[in-house]
């Protein structure tokens, strides 16, 4: 949805996390994520774990989703 921002995701699949185009763009997610309420460091093990149960990890999925569209 977001090609413009990502270049992709990677890591293991209970482990994933997003790649951004530059780190300017990562900065700018992590920004607007804030704004919603979710707060996350920009470094290496920055990922959402299938550790959380699924209406967290949705909740997360939607305010990154929020997150990129608002960079348009």
């Amino acid at each position: 949805r977001h090609p413009r921002h990502l270049v992709g995701a990677a890591g293991v699949p209970s482990m994933c996390f997003l790649r951004y185009v530059d780190d300017a763009t990562g900065a700018a997610v992590a920004r607007q994520c804030a704004r919603r309420g979710l707060l996350f460091k920009r470094s290496a093990y920055n990922f959402m774990s299938l550790a959380h149960d699924e209406a967290t990890v949705d909740q997360i999925v939607t305010i990154v989703d929020e997150s990129l569209s608002a960079l348009a």
